[in-house]
C-alpha cells in the first residue's frame, strides 16, 4: 500500500516511495505466568526481553496498540520524529546518567562502539587507538566492536584493529606512554562483565581518575549488564560511583542502543553523527515501558537479595547479574533453570529485571541442588 511519495527528499532529483506491508502477528506459546511455556525459569534472556518472555505488561502494552503505529509505519528516524519517540527522548532526559546530559541513537548493540567513537574524533581529531580490558564484551559484529571484545573465546582471527586489551593500571599507563595521550580515543571500562561477572573495583576506578586527571584521556563506561537498575542501587550504576564517565554505552537489547556522553565530548552540530536509523521506534516504544517497571522495582530490593543469596554460592556479580562456574552447566537446564553463556566456562544468570522474591527462591532452589550435586 502506498502512503506517499515525496519528491527531493535529499535536495536531488530522486523520489522516495513511502509504502506498507500488511503483516500478520506470528502465533507463538504464551505462558501463563512468569515460568516460560515448558515451566522453566528462564534466567538467561534479560538483555533482551527485561521484563521475560510475554511479560503481563508488554503484552497489555500490545493489547492498547501501543506498538501498532510503529510496526505498521517504520520510519527512518533520522528523517522524522515521532510523539512516541519524543515521549521516550524525554523520559531518558529524566533518568539519564547525571554526567552525561547528552544522547545519541543507535540501531544496534556494535553501533554504539562505532558511534561513540565517531563522537570522541569530534574533540580528539589525532585519536587512533582506544584502551580496553581483557575479559570485556561489546559485541561481535562491527571492525570497532570485534576489536574491544576479548578474542579468547571467538575463532581467531577476531579482531580488527590492534588496540591494547589490558588487564592493570600499569599497562594502562605503559600504552599511553606507547603511543601519547593524544592518540587514545578513550578507555573503555565494562562496569559488570556481560560475559564474566567481574565488577569494577572502586579502588581501579579511583586509578582510572588520576590517569585522566593528568592526560585528559576520556572514560567510557559500558552499561549492559548494570545498566536498566540491574546492578540494585540505581538506574544505572554509574551514579552510584565517585569517579564519573565521560561517556556511558548502554544496549537495551533488540534494534536500540544509547550513548550517553557529557558536556565536552557532545558533538552539538546538526548531523554530525546521523546515521541511517538512529534507533528502532518499535524498541523505543518497548524500553520506555521498562524503564517504567525497572524504577518500580528497583524499589523492592530484590536485586540486592539476589546478589546476597548468589554471593553465599560463590558467584561474582552485582545485582541481577552473577555468575559461577559450573562444572557441568546443562545440569542447570536439565533442572529447569535457564542460564545464559559466558566466558571461561561461566553460566550467567540474569533474572527479569522486576522478578519477586517468590520467583527468585524458586530458582535459587534449583541452583542450591545443581551446585550441590556438582560438589558430591
Amino acid at each position: 500500500q502506498t502512503v506517499d511519495i515525496y519528491t527531493n527528499q535529499y535536495g536531488g532529483p530522486g523520489r522516495a516511495l513511502y509504502y506498507r506491508i500488511p503483516i500478520l502477528r506470528p502465533l507463538v506459546p504464551i505462558s501463563t505466568g512468569w515460568r516460560g511455556v515448558r515451566g522453566e525459569v528462564n534466567w538467561a534472556s534479560s538483555i533482551q526481553a527485561p521484563l521475560g518472555a510475554n511479560s503481563p505488561e508488554i503484552l497489555a502494552d500490545i493489547q492498547k496498540g501501543v506498538f501498532t503505529s510503529a510496526v505498521g509505519t517504520k520510519l527512518t528516524l533520522s528523517n522524522w520524529a515521532t510523539p512516541d519517540m519524543v515521549r521516550y527522548a524525554e523520559l531518558l532526559k529524566a533518568v539519564m546518567p547525571k554526567s552525561c546530559k547528552h544522547l545519541y541513537f543507535t540501531s544496534g548493540r556494535d553501533e554504539i562502539v562505532d558511534k561513540g567513537l565517531r563522537c570522541l574524533r569530534v574533540t580528539r581529531p589525532e585519536a587512533q587507538v582506544v584502551i580496553g580490558l581483557k575479559n570485556q564484551y561489546v559485541g561481535h559484529t562491527t571492525a570497532a566492536a570485534r576489536s574491544l571484545t576479548d578474542p579468547s573465546a571467538f575463532t581467531a582471527p577476531f579482531g580488527w584493529f590492534d588496540w591494547p586489551l589490558v588487564n592493570s593500571i600499569e599497562e594502562i599507563e605503559a600504552e599511553i606512554q606507547k603511543h601519547s595521550a593524544d592518540k587514545i580515543f578513550a578507555i573503555v571500562v565494562e562496569l559488570v562483565g556481560e560475559k564474566t561477572g567481574h565488577v569494577i573495583a572502586p579502588d581501579f576506578l579511583e586509578k582510572l581518575e588520576m590517569i585522566r586527571s593528568k592526560t585528559n584521556i576520556p572514560l567510557v563506561f559500558v552499561e549492559t549488564a548494570s545498566g536498566l537498575g540491574r546492578n540494585g542501587e540505581s538506574l544505572f550504576m554509574s551514579d552510584t560511583l565517585s569517579v564519573q564517565p565521560n561517556m556511558v554505552w548502554w544496549y537495551s537489547g533488540a534494534q536500540l542502543g544509547h550513548i550517553f556522553v557529557d558536556d565536552t565530548h557532545y558533538a552539538s552540530k546538526p548531523l554530525t553523527l546521523i546515521s541511517t536509523w538512529d534507533g528502532d521506534e518499535i524498541s523505543m516504544r518497548r524500553n520506555y515501558r521498562h524503564i517504567l517497571v525497572a524504577r518500580e522495582a528497583l524499589k523492592q530490593k530484590t536485586a540486592l537479595y539476589f546478589d546476597n543469596e548468589c554471593k553465599k554460592l560463590g558467584s561474582t556479580g552485582k545485582g541481577f547479574w552473577q555468575a559461577f562456574e559450573i562444572q557441568h552447566p546443562e545440569r542447570l537446564a536439565d533442572a529447569g533453570l535457564l542460564a545464559s553463556k559466558g566466558f571461561d566456562n561461566k553460566v550467567i544468570l540474569n533474572p527479569p529485571i522486576h522478578s519477586t522474591r517468590e520467583e527468585i527462591d524458586a530458582g535459587l532452589v534449583i541452583l542450591r541442588r545443581c551446585l550441590l550435586d556438582a560438589e558430591s
